[in-house]
């Protein structure tokens, strides 16, 4: 026996990760043990595992083990007496219980029961197979039992009484089990003793999850929590009639291993909780209560769901920021004021009005041939005003100076008209937004009400919180994204993917502003019981999915069904109305009105000229 565990143990017991030796008998500890089989000595000489030893005895001790690695492999000692059949039970789940207390506990790694003792065969299948029975619900697959069978027992495989048989079983393969479902043990291999060999040489810890499970179930817990899971309206759910991120990977997931999902009845916005009789619900008490294999739902793994599930490898970051209100727009009256800012607005009345004196100046100079229209600063004003505002002057110049002033004076207008013609279409149709509050800083200065979902609370500090001046929890996400829809003003800590596929949902009728600064990220995953066979099998194929871009994909295939836009909003036209055109009618009222005043003032000019010169020649 001493043998074939050497060599079991040299050939697959990984080197480096620690080798657990457990047994019932605490007497070990003193020697008999030891030297009855003789194990240790050939474990510690052979020096490629750290060794821990765990008695079962020992339960009620306090044991303090940090976070160390994972065990890599166990060997459990068990003792047939007195055709005790139940005792042999008894004591490997008595060594089991010990074993899981421990915070490096593996139930994925290799497990050698080593079974001693004499009148096993009358015993061997009922007995090994209630074994096998009671690890599998613990999620143990990955073991193999050694019996040294007595004299009078015969086999197909040796009739050497000294020869060690090697039962184990795999559960997704007949006769030996089927979908999970152990049938019956078998004999894997037999060590030779005389040779000190196995007879068949068969590896011991081959893989007990096929590659192709043949159509066994994948049962699954869920929630609608759109877009990574979404229920279809009707009553019949079938993975084909399912939506989401997390559905499309499942699917993907499902068809590598050939295996079929069986999926629950819709709940919305599924919750985790434990009573405190320690009893758990939703998807984590589906998990530990056998009902479902796999749990989904954008589930952001963390240190207190590792200690009662496993998470498979992340597939989809979700980030979480501040949404803020937008800020106000600019005044549509203000687009074509805004084209420029104020102090380049001053400079280019300036260079108008240095500009007409420059044409005066000019053409008081060159008077010989000029036209006399051009020596009069009021003229040159208005036909310099004619040219930056588009409209042809009355009289061009005839001297070839006052023509070079006029020639630069038009290259200027055309850039600046261009300018200004390529900006204002723009504000008329898009006034921009005022000063926009970004950063958390900002938001803990404005000194906005932020409502948070509930379940983030959990990964806030309270430094954040005691400096936000008024914060509260809303609820679910789509709880909060209602109540921040009807609370304008408020700021909403939410996930980027699920506002997104909200706002464009509704059509962009979530205005929020999304900070640029991320708070925290979390890494989306799916949640399996621990120990589950699925587990590597499952990490290979999200692998091959993320390392493909398939998850963003499926995120952006959801966003674009979810928002099929008309023609009428593709089109590259857009249709101004009266709305956007504020500005150019608030300019020409404004230049009509300084029309009409300066007409009537005018003909009051003329009147009183009129009268002064009709009292002058009575007088």
């Amino acid at each position: 026996m001493v043998d074939c565990l050497a060599t079991i143990s040299e050939r697959y017991f990984p080197t480096g990760r620690t080798l657990v030796l457990s047994w019932n008998n605490c007497a070990g500890r003193t020697g008999t043990w030891t030297n009855e089989i003789g194990l240790l000595d050939r474990i510690h000489l052979a020096a490629r595992w750290p060794v821990f030893m765990s008695c079962a005895s020992d339960m009620d001790r306090n044991y303090t083990f940090g976070w160390g690695d994972k065990h890599g492999s166990y060997v459990l000692t068990v003792r047939f007496q007195f055709n005790d059949e139940e005792g042999v039970l008894w004591d490997v789940r008595k060594q089991m219980q010990i074993l899981q207390t421990l915070s490096s506990w593996n139930p994925r790694a290799r497990f050698v029961i080593m079974m001693t003792g004499q009148g096993i065969e009358g015993y061997r299948q009922r007995m090994i197979k209630a074994l096998l029975k009671d690890l599998s619900a613990i999620q143990v697959l990955n073991v193999i039992i050694l019996i040294n069978l007595s004299e009078h027992s015969s086999s197909r495989h040796t009739n050497n009484p000294s020869d060690i048989h090697v039962f184990t079983w795999f559960p997704f393969t007949r006769p030996s089990g089927y979908c999970g479902t152990l049938s019956r043990a078998i004999v894997i291999d037999a060590w030779m003793s005389d040779s000190h060999r196995f007879l068949l040489n068969k590896d011991l810890f081959e893989s007990k999850v096929p590659e192709n499970l043949g159509l066994c179930p994948l049962r699954i817990s869920t929630s609608h929590f759109p877009p990574f899971v979404i229920f279809p309206d009707e009553n019949n759910t079938t993975l084909s009639s399912m939506r989401g991120v997390e559905m499309d990977m499942l699917r993907h997931i499902s068809e590598a291993m050939n295996a079929s999902v069986v999926l629950p009845h819709r709940i919305d916005n599924g919750t985790d909780s434990k009573a405190q009789n320690g009893v758990w619900t939703g998807p984590i008490g589906d998990l530990l209560y056998n009902r479902s294999d796999v749990a989904l739902g954008a589930w952001c793994f963390t240190l207190e769901d590792s200690l009662v599930v496993d998470g498979t490898n992340s597939y989809f970051t979700e980030e979480f920021t501040f949404f803020i209100p937008r800020a106000e727009m600019y005044p549509l009256f203000l687009s074509m004021s805004r084209v420029f800012a104020p102090n380049v607005w001053l400079l280019i009345f300036v260079v108008i009005l240095l500009t007409a004196v420059l044409l005066n100046r000019v053409a008081l100079v060159r008077s010989v041939g000029e036209s006399d229209s051009y020596k009069y600063i009021t003229n040159c004003l208005l036909r310099v005003w004619s040219v930056i505002v588009g409209v042809s002057v009355h009289e061009m110049p005839r001297s070839n100076p006052l023509r070079g002033v006029f020639l630069l004076w038009v290259v200027f207008c055309l850039a600046i008209n261009t300018v200004f013609q390529t900006y204002v279409t723009s504000y008329l149709v898009d006034p921009g937004f005022r000063y926009q509050i970004d950063s958390p800083e900002e938001v803990i200065e404005s000194g906005l009400d932020v409502y948070v979902i509930d379940f983030l609370h959990a990964f806030l500090s309270d430094n954040l919180l005691n400096q936000l001046k008024s914060w509260r929890k809303c609820g679910s996400g789509n709880q909060c994204l209602m109540i921040v829809s009807k609370s304008p003003g408020v700021v909403m800590l939410s996930g980027k993917v699920f506002v997104e596929y909200k706002a464009d949902k509704q059509n962009g009728v979530i205005m929020y502003h999304e900070s640029s600064h991320d708070l925290f990220h979390f890494h989306i995953v799916m949640v399996i019981k621990k120990g589950s066979p699925f587990l590597d099998r499952m990490n290979i194929i999200i692998r091959r999915l993320v390392e493909g871009g398939f998850p963003g994909k499926f995120f952006k295939d959801i966003i674009e069904k979810e928002n099929m836009r008309s023609l009428s909003e593709l089109d590259q036209y857009f249709s101004m109305s009266v709305y956007h055109l504020q500005s150019a009618f608030v300019a020409m009222f404004v230049g009509m009105s300084l029309s009409v005043l300066l007409f009537f003032a005018e003909l009051m000019t003329r009147l009183i000229q009129r009268s002064n010169q009709t009292n002058s020649e009575i007088v």
